[in-house]
């Protein structure tokens, strides 16, 4: 169910019943199905992986079917690869609100560990098992609230990227300036309110980054709504990647 602005309710009714005995249930004690998506990383017939989740229909999924993958490829092209001089330093990547691990996969191939934090329990556990059958051995699974565990979160000798995706509320101020405190060399924030992605870009900026590339995306088709995909990387004097 979603509620617009003016208050209108939306919902979806979905037929039919799931055959699996241990799928998830609602609250009601219904069944919920699960649901087989599949996201390419890689351009045209030159994709390096793919992946399969097999996610319950009530996990977090980015609302437009395009926007996994659109995103993806977004993330892998502003974040470069470790610098030469920085290839042996242990190299850790974090994935904020990173639900069932989408851009951890993305990251996957950027840093040595990356480390997805959300409080996504059923999506959680199907990113655990789509990445583990892809191969992808180099993601770490945490449950729990970001701004609480932020300051704990392992960062090697360097933290080379943070993806970070937070609902419509945003990252909040003080979550931004926890993050910046670990100085990754390059951020990507993902944005689904333009008024509070505005706020925590001007968080950012406090903290010493630089927006390097703005993306608007029409992620909500027929409607006003639009997501920010943010490239920051430490301003002048600060350390990049």
């Amino acid at each position: 169910m979603a509620v617009a602005d003016d208050g209108t309710r939306r919902m979806v009714q979905l037929q039919g019943q799931p055959t699996d005995p241990h799928v998830e249930m609602f609250e009601d004690g219904t069944p919920a199905p699960t649901v087989t998506r599949t996201v390419h990383f890689g351009a045209g017939l030159d994709r390096e992986f793919d992946v399969q989740w097999d996610s319950q229909v009530q996990d977090f999924w980015q609302a437009h079917s395009a926007a996994p993958e659109f995103y993806s490829a977004w993330i892998a092209r502003h974040i470069p690869p470790v610098a030469p001089g920085e290839k042996d330093k242990q190299t850790v990547a974090w994935d904020l609100y990173g639900g069932a691990g989408v851009f951890s996969a993305a990251l996957s191939r950027k840093a040595d560990h990356v480390v997805c934090v959300d409080v996504a329990g059923t999506a959680s556990e199907s990113g655990l098992k789509a990445l583990a059958a892809a191969g992808i051995d180099n993601v770490e699974f945490v449950a729990g609230d970001v701004p609480r565990q932020v300051l704990s979160l392992p960062r090697g000798n360097l933290v080379h990227a943070v993806v970070l995706d937070p609902p419509r509320t945003g990252a909040g101020t003080q979550t931004v300036a926890d993050i910046a405190k670990a100085r990754p060399c390059h951020v990507v924030h993902v944005g689904c309110d333009p008024a509070t992605a505005a706020r925590d870009l001007g968080a950012w900026m406090q903290n010493g980054y630089a927006i390097k590339e703005l993306c608007v995306v029409d992620a909500f088709g027929l409607n006003h709504h639009v997501e920010l995909l943010a490239h920051l990387v430490p301003a002048r004097g600060g350390r990049g990647g």
